[in-house]
């Protein structure tokens, strides 16, 4: 008997939305964001999510700012932003009615280039994902950017490109950089996103915050309450780095529990417990 399996492809409907939600709407100059950007596939059937075949880095969305001619400009990652992930590679595939994440943060063009948020005004931005039917873009955010002191932006500029660029993606394996640190007086989403950061810090290996302790068992839970829903969902994706870094496999399926949508680095995680599951392969006598 001969089963045949068909995946149906939904039209460019209702079946599917793209939501950016950035960790702050009203900024200074030359502050960053950390974005999170959720795919809802509404229908009953499966779909692909495709590779926009560029360079938008290691996940399926990418983002775009609107230029003074009102067209939209892709935000380009920085080499040192890609990640790959063990096992997965190609198209993705999410299955019906659910919702897909990837998080992600902007600060400059690229890792030593222009800052995006340079002069105060209003801009837009928004997130894009390709489906089978076309690229899908999510409704624009405006980012409204306010007046910084002289001082503080050349402070910002001093900081060195390496350095500036854990802001997005620091490793919770080691301390954020002083030259980093020193920035917390100018403010603005950089001081909120530093802070952010360092209590993702404490949280990972169950230290104290402000006097009080973290219980390591219970991190994601206090990190979910303490911290604002972007920086949480962006400081989830890291503790799974941080924990596949250090080998510290108890941790995974608290974490992939807190985890909200699925997302590459849940599946990431999900294949490495079952790496862990499966029985040691025989010796060969």
């Amino acid at each position: 008997m001969l089963t045949l399996l068909l995946l149906l492809v939904p039209s460019a409907d209702d079946s599917a939305k793209l939501t950016l939600v950035p960790n702050a709407t009203a900024i200074l100059q030359r502050d960053n964001l950390l974005l999170l950007s959720v795919l809802e596939n509404k229908s009953i059937s499966a779909v692909h999510v495709m590779l926009d075949g560029s360079d938008s880095g290691g996940g399926r969305i990418w983002h775009e700012i609107q230029d003074k001619d009102d067209r939209w400009v892709k935000i380009k990652a920085a080499v040192d932003q890609m990640r790959i992930f063990c096992g997965l590679r190609g198209n993705l595939v999410m299955p019906g009615e659910s919702a897909y994440a990837e998080c992600e943060a902007i600060h400059r063009r690229n890792l030593k280039g222009a800052f995006l948020f340079e002069n105060p005004g209003t801009f837009k931005i928004r997130a894009v994902v390709k489906m089978p039917w076309g690229d899908l873009p999510s409704e624009p955010v405006s980012i409204t950017v306010k007046e910084r002191p002289w001082s503080d932006l050349e402070m910002i500029e001093s900081i060195p490109p390496n350095d500036l660029w854990a802001l997005g993606r620091p490793s919770l394996g080691r301390p954020l950089p002083e030259s980093l640190l020193e920035l917390k007086p100018v403010g603005g989403n950089i001081a909120h996103t530093l802070e952010q950061w360092e209590m993702a810090e404490a949280a990972c290996e169950g230290r104290e915050w402000k006097g009080a302790a973290i219980l390591k068992e219970k991190n994601c839970q206090w990190m979910e309450k303490n911290m604002d829903p972007v920086a949480f969902e962006n400081s989830l994706d890291a503790l799974g780095a941080y924990y596949v870094g250090k080998k510290h496999w108890e941790g995974l399926p608290r974490l992939i529990d807190a985890m909200q949508y699925d997302s590459l680095r849940r599946r990431d995680l999900i294949y490495h417990l079952k790496l862990l599951a499966r029985p040691p392969t025989p010796a060969i006598p």
